[in-house]
């Protein structure tokens, strides 16, 4: 199974507070995170859709990653994001209306994994689950387990790595300095500490990170549960 070849959320997703307003979020989504208990929204991303054809905005790390691999799942058809389920005053959403290739429809909602119990979440649930029923579709929970561990998902993140790695390449001591600190570690060590203890910026040690862990000489012990950044733990590939 390959990811889809150009895909457009591999390239031109932008994340952060100053994309807010500009350009505007497709409708409903904005009143969407806010109405659903998404333990935390998290900063407002936006993508241009290849599939859709048009932009998609939202809010929380989570949600980007679901529609990364909506974008790129070759077995899906399409996909609508902020499915309505009840009109005004109350307004609940899906997080996405799925056809897949055989013609099945799935609701799709994504909740962590620790406010997935909430009564809030289990509300919400039982007016998807009555929508569902209704419509002769069915109803999915996806968590950050179902997402990041997803083989498309991988996939396309593995792809996008060695892509991000060519942006910058430290000098052969800063690599040195930095896999010399890995390997003095008795345990995973965070990106951000991994910079303030080689003396490297940040930049120097996503660069050698990556490049390493592609060439499976490194790890990234969370990599499939949380998403790529400062706090991502780094271990040594080679054992003691």
């Amino acid at each position: 199974m390959q990811p889809l070849s150009g895909s457009a959320v591999t390239q031109s997703v932008r994340v952060g507070s100053a994309h807010i307003g500009t350009p505007s979020p497709s409708p409903g989504a904005e009143r969407s995170a806010l109405k659903q208990p998404f333990g935390g929204l998290g900063p407002r991303w936006e993508f241009y859709s290849a599939r859709l054809k048009r932009r998609i905005s939202g809010f929380g790390l989570l949600l980007l990653d679901h529609f990364v691999r909506l974008e790129c799942d070759p077995n899906i058809r399409t996909y609508k994001p902020w499915f309505l389920l009840l009109p005004e005053p109350n307004q609940f959403f899906a997080d996405s209306w799925v056809t897949l290739r055989d013609g099945t429809i799935e609701l799709q909602s994504v909740r962590f994994s620790s406010c997935s119990s909430d009564a809030a979440v289990l509300e919400h649930l039982g007016i998807q689950k009555a929508c569902a029923a209704k419509n002769g579709w069915k109803q999915k929970l996806l968590t950050e387990c179902d997402i990041r561990n997803d083989e498309v998902y991988l996939r396309n993140c593995h792809a996008m790595l060695p892509w991000l790695n060519e942006m910058h390449t430290p000098s052969p001591d800063r690599k040195r300095a930095i896999i010399g600190t890995v390997v003095g570690e008795e345990r995973a060590v965070t990106i951000g500490r991994l910079a303030a203890k080689s003396g490297a910026t940040e930049q120097d040690v996503v660069a050698i990170v990556v490049r390493e862990y592609t060439q499976h000489r490194l790890l990234l012990e969370d990599i499939h549960t949380r998403h790529f950044g400062r706090g991502t733990l780094v271990a040594s590939a080679i054992s003691a």
